[in-house]
């Protein structure tokens, strides 16, 4: 099969306990995964060998700020997340993201965990720009990858 190059351009973004679909706002995602290395030489080894640790995983997404009260306000419904973050009894919130805003599939797979947001700038730009900000969410759980059709 010849290479076939991805364009993201529709990409889906879900955030919070709601399921609440951002995409609309969202002009970049990225996800960020790795494992700790453990190193594990011992003697009468010739070469250091390591073998994987804990994973670390973390959601970036840059979008639209948009401060309705009402209905799909990314403000509303950060500051909400923020809040339940930085509660006497935190609550960890789902994220899902897709390529494509479509089903899942072989070729459209998600990305889902559970996931802390620490803070955030609600306001971060200059006179006469579109107001955009970045948002990091923290992993608090696996990061799994389901092609499962949905």
């Amino acid at each position: 099969m010849p290479y076939q190059p991805t364009t993201l351009k529709n990409a889906m973004v879900i955030i919070g306990t709601a399921s609440q679909d951002i995409s609309d706002h969202v002009t970049e995602v990225r996800l960020d995964q790795s494992w700790a290395e453990l190193d594990d030489t011992r003697m009468g080894v010739t070469a250091r060998s390591r073998v994987p640790g804990l994973e670390t995983w973390s959601a970036t997404v840059t979008m639209i700020q948009d401060f309705q009260s009402t209905g799909a306000g990314i403000e509303k419904l950060l500051a909400t997340l923020v809040a339940n973050s930085q509660s006497a009894a935190p609550v960890p919130f789902p994220i899902r993201v897709r390529p494509v805003n479509a089903n899942r599939s072989s070729d459209n797979p998600e990305w889902a965990g559970n996931v802390y947001l620490f803070g955030y700038q609600p306001i971060n730009g200059a006179a006469g720009e579109l107001l955009k900000i970045t948002v990091s969410f923290q992993s608090a759980g696996n990061l799994t990858r389901s092609v499962s059709t949905s």
